[in-house]
C-alpha cells in the first residue's frame, strides 16, 4: 500500500469526523504556508490481532522503522514511535495501546466481551487502521463508565481505529511558527476543534 493513499485516506476520515481542522489546514494554505504534518497518533489495545504491531503494518511496509518506545504506566499505556528514514517530510507516526491487565477488573471484562463479539475484532491485516468504530450499538453507561476510569479507553471504544489526531509542524510554518501566532490566527478566523 502505498504511503500517500495511507495519508490520504486517514486525513479524508479525520477531517470528515472533526470539519474544523479542514478549513484550519485551509486557513495556513490561504496564507501562503506550506503545512507539514509533524505526527499522527492512533489508539488500540493489547489484544494479539490489533496491538501496535498490527496497528505499524501498513507503515513498516511503506518504509517506516521503530524509534522509539514509552511507558505511561498512570494511564496504563504503551506506545512506540515510527519514523520514515530519508524523508523530513513524513509525519512520524506514534501509536499506543491500552495495558489491559492493568486496567481494572470492569475495562478488562468489557473489552474482552466487545472483541469477542465484533466482526471486525482485528485480523492482523494491513486495513486494520482504516476500520473505524467496532462497536455496535454504542451504549452511553458504558462509555461513562469506561470514561470515568480512563478516557483513553472510552474514546477507543467509540471511535476505535481511526487517526486519534494530526498535527502542524509549527516549525515548518514560515509566517506562523510559533504557537502564539498560531493560536492567535485561529482565534481572529474564529475556528475552533
Amino acid at each position: 500500500m502505498e504511503l500517500k493513499y495511507i495519508l490520504d485516506r486517514l486525513w479524508k476520515d479525520y477531517s470528515d469526523q472533526n470539519p474544523s481542522v479542514g478549513k484550519i489546514f485551509n486557513l495556513f494554505k490561504n496564507e501562503g504556508e506550506d503545512v507539514v504534518n509533524d505526527h499522527i497518533a492512533f489508539r488500540t489495545l493489547d489484544f494479539p490481532d490489533m496491538n501496535i504491531d498490527v496497528v505499524a503494518k501498513p507503515f513498516i511496509a511503506a518504509g517506516f522503522v521503530p524509534k522509539g518506545e514509552y511507558f505511561f504506566k498512570d494511564k496504563h499505556l504503551y506506545a512506540k514511535h515510527f519514523e520514515l528514514p530519508g524523508d523530513d517530510r513524513a509525519p512520524r507516526v506514534f501509536i499506543s495501546q491500552l495495558v489491559l491487565k492493568d486496567c481494572s477488573s470492569f475495562i478488562q471484562d468489557t473489552f474482552n466481551e466487545l472483541i469477542h463479539k465484533t466482526e471486525k475484532s482485528g485480523d492482523g491485516s494491513v486495513n486494520l487502521i482504516f476500520s473505524g468504530a467496532l462497536f455496535h450499538p454504542l451504549s452511553y453507561e458504558t462509555y461513562n463508565r469506561l470514561r470515568e476510569e480512563s478516557e483513553y479507553a472510552a474514546w477507543f471504544y467509540v471511535f476505535g481505529f481511526r487517526a486519534n489526531h494530526f498535527t502542524v509542524s509549527i516549525n515548518s510554518l514560515r509566517k506562523f511558527n510559533d504557537i502564539i501566532k498560531v493560536n492567535d490566527l485561529i482565534k481572529k478566523e474564529r475556528i475552533y476543534s
